[in-house]
């Protein structure tokens, strides 16, 4: 394959330093659901791989799948430190090697993920056997399927993993709530020493960050299955255009595409005063909250004006203006991270469905400029 390996990486990969603990990486690839850690120095110079098998070999509890130790497990292994466990000076190549003569160095050294760097030698990604197999398999399908079928085969098959992948995380939540209900049983029913309590708090506080976590990716799904059901699913709300399906993978929840994306980080030039006249229109032609407007999509009813940013774990989503923070945060519950990206957008309603457009384009039925 002659395409670059930097276009099948997953970028800015979850990273870890050599002198934190090896249980705080083993929560990281459980929480982000991965096999390998990359091991940096302050600048983020690759100096080492852990992969969930390193700590397998070392750790002395039981893991025959990856999952949060329970608490007796953690206290006897929160004294390892990942430099002691991972694998040095590992494999690393450069973002515009290609992805066959990548392949073959990881088939050839038998490992599972090569660390990818930028001119400077900082880490920008990593090439797992899955990227590899991915980038194969589509290789493949392009070969066999060509255009917006092979395209449509595509979006009902990462349908299909959405859907099981919300199985598996309900399951997981049901888990998670019988947990706590079980840790508030014990508490109520048996005596317990300061110590103890205490111990039962951290697990507690432990089950509730994984229920967030968990909950925050299930309802990133649902707005996928949602927009899929609408016959959207890979179509951007903002320009009409494609979004990827390494996108749609890697953020379910998105309804733009990287372009729009990234439009949304360039600053911001402040926009005239919006002043009011008589009959409650503005000077621009823009109808009040409920009138008639005209987008590119045609002609619906302007419901709402919200920011809108990009939450790096829940993907593209509506904000809100926590005053604390002065700053936008991710509308998604429990979550609060602030938003990068923030821009103003209007959401109109068009027929049946939803969609989100720059206030600046709207205008009135009196002077559509889409006519």
């Amino acid at each position: 394959m002659n395409v670059a390996v930097k276009n099948w990486m997953t970028g800015d990969p979850v990273s870890i330093g050599a002198e934190a603990s090896a249980l705080d990486a083993l929560d990281l690839m459980v929480d982000h659901d991965i096999r390998h850690l990359p091991v940096v120095d302050p600048e983020r110079h690759v100096i080492g791989v852990l992969s969930i098998d390193d700590l397998r070999a070392v750790l002395p509890v039981s893991m025959r799948s990856p999952r949060h130790p329970s608490l007796p497990d953690r206290e006897r292994i929160k004294e390892w430190q990942v430099g002691e466990v991972m694998s040095h000076a590992p494999e690393i190549l450069r973002d515009d090697v290609s992805l066959g003569d990548a392949a073959d160095r990881m088939a050839d050294r038998r490992i599972g993920c090569i660390p990818i760097v930028d001119e400077s030698d900082r880490l920008v990604g990593l090439l797992s056997e899955t990227d590899a197999l991915r980038a194969l398999a589509a290789s493949i399908w392009s070969e066999e399927v060509a255009g917006r079928r092979g395209n449509a085969r595509d979006l009902e098959g990462l349908v299909r993993k959405l859907k099981h992948e919300r199985e598996r995380l309900a399951k997981r939540l049901d888990g998670f709530h019988e947990a706590e209900r079980q840790l508030s049983a014990d508490q109520h029913d048996q005596p317990m020493d300061d110590s103890e309590r205490g111990a039962d708090l951290r697990e507690v506080r432990f089950v509730e960050r994984l229920d967030a976590l968990a909950a925050q990716r299930l309802e990133a799904i649902d707005r996928a299955l949602d927009h899929a059901a609408q016959g959207r699913l890979s179509v951007c709300d903002v320009c009409g255009g494609n979004i990827p399906l390494a996108r749609l993978r890697a953020l379910p929840g998105t309804t733009v595409c990287v372009n729009c994306a990234r439009d949304r980080e360039a600053p911001i030039e402040p926009e005239e005063p919006f002043e009011r006249i008589p009959g409650g229109r503005a000077e621009s032609g823009r109808p009040e909250l409920g009138g008639s407007v005209y987008t590119r999509f045609g002609e619906g009813q302007l419901l709402r004006v919200v920011p809108f940013g990009t939450c790096r774990r829940c993907g593209d989503v509506e904000g809100l203006h926590d005053f604390d923070q002065d700053a936008v945060v991710c509308g998604s519950d429990g979550c609060r991270r602030q938003l990068t990206g923030v821009r103003d957008r209007a959401i109109v309603a068009v027929g049946e469905r939803e969609v989100y457009v720059d206030p600046a384009e709207l205008a009135s039925p009196a002077a559509s400029p889409y006519d």
